[in-house]
């Protein structure tokens, strides 16, 4: 029976190959790296949960209290790093932490906007044949005739698909619950709170939806299974999990073993080349300078060829000198497919009975029919169009002497 979560197939959606390494792989020792952004999350999720448990109960602790906890929870969480970080760092992290929870109690107290029902709810469906698809519910409130499910987040930014994504995590919790919940309930609202925005975001969750989001994860589910297949019988296929450069690589467990970064990590390797032993890093930037200049010198010849031309076709020139180089020019009118006509030559085409060249249409075949006598070029005139093309050569002068 496979197991598959949120942040499963999400971390799959942002790069296929760390899903590999932690899910595949099972490289466990490498995800003991101490975070500060995912301890963060969990101190915020706790202290918040604290909060609710006493509003279930219809008490409402003072905002001082509510911070006091999510004090205790974070020496807690960082007592346990291993990793270290400067003071100036953990003091930027406390004052994020500090800044949620004060702002979220100003908002939303005396937290009366509706009840809950249910804190860190685990959920767990059926989503397909032989596997199950489980999370965990930060929150679902009632109000009336309507129920809330409600996911906190507390990322530093919003990607620009990480509305979709949310929905669709609130959307696959529903599906798990509704069983449940739905026959007590006439409209189900799903919530997201981005906390380091101040911001909530709602929508009514319909059985639409619901047949969509579970259609959606059944097809990455497919998908993974099928690049799993890949990976496992195709001899340990390497290209099967694809590697994606995002904002948040320089942030994985994974980089140092990551084929689009692990190099950075290692030491300099010493290059012996036909002139002297460099490191393959200078070479890297050797020859990225030199790509860069290739590019201003074709941008640069490319200006030149249109001033030399422009010049000969004003003063009637065919051949332009240099003090060493001359550059001989030849101007010819072309036929090109129009575009916009295509289709209509490729109609012609078939009704000569030139079926195989419809497929492989293009200038220089058509310059060739037209030369060959295949094509009449007056009965296809209106369907080209005339470009005149520029040809120039270059060689060292001649000296006259």
């Amino acid at each position: 029976m496979s197991k598959y979560s949120h942040s499963r197939i999400s971390t799959y959606e942002k790069c296929p190959l760390q899903f590999r390494f932690r899910y595949i792989d099972g490289y466990a020792k490498w995800m003991s790296e101490d975070s500060l952004i995912l301890s963060l999350g969990k101190a915020v999720h706790s202290a918040l949960e604290q909060l609710y448990k006493k509003i279930k109960i219809l008490v409402i602790p003072k905002k001082e209290e509510v911070l006091s906890w999510f004090d205790q929870i974070r020496k807690k969480e960082l007592s346990s790093f291993t990793t270290q970080y400067d003071e100036q760092t953990q003091k930027d992290f406390q004052l994020r932490w500090v800044i949620y929870i004060q702002e979220f109690y100003e908002k939303y107290y005396p937290f009366n906007q509706s009840r809950p029902s249910a804190l860190e709810e685990k959920i767990m469906i059926q989503l397909m044949d032989g596997v199950h698809f489980s999370g965990v519910v930060d929150r679902i409130d009632f109000k009336d005739d309507t129920l809330y499910v409600i996911d906190y987040k507390t990322g530093s930014s919003i990607p620009t698909n990480s509305q979709d994504s949310a929905k669709n995590q609130l959307l696959i919790y529903w599906l798990a619950m509704q069983s449940r919940y739905e026959w007590k309930y006439k409209k189900m609202i799903g919530k997201v709170i981005y906390l380091h925005f101040s911001k909530e975001v709602e929508f009514e969750m319909t059985p639409e939806m619901i047949e969509e989001v579970k259609d959606y994860y059944s097809k990455k589910v497919r998908e993974i299974q099928e690049k799993s297949d890949r990976y496992f019988w195709g001899q340990w296929d390497k290209e099967a999990f694809e590697a994606i450069v995002w904002r948040q690589c320089d942030s994985c467990p994974f980089k140092e073993i990551c084929p689009k970064r692990k190099h950075q990590y290692l030491s300099e390797e010493i290059v012996i080349n036909d002139l002297t032993p460099k490191t393959l890093k200078s070479f890297v930037d050797q020859y990225a300078k030199a790509s860069k200049q290739a590019t201003e010198a074709e941008k640069n010849k490319k200006y030149l060829r249109e001033l030399l031309i422009q010049y000969a076709e004003s003063w009637w020139f065919s051949v332009l000198f240099g003090e060493e180089n001359q550059i001989t020019l030849s101007k010819s009118n072309l036929l090109k497919i129009d575009k916009e006509k295509e289709n209509e030559l490729k109609q012609l085409l078939q009704k000569e009975n030139l079926r195989d060249e419809v497929s492989t249409l293009n200038n220089t075949l058509l310059q060739k029919k037209i030369k060959d006598g295949t094509l009449k070029r007056e009965e296809i005139a209106d369907l080209l169009r005339e470009e005149i093309s520029y040809r120039l050569w270059v060689k060292q002068k001649k000296d006259d002497n």
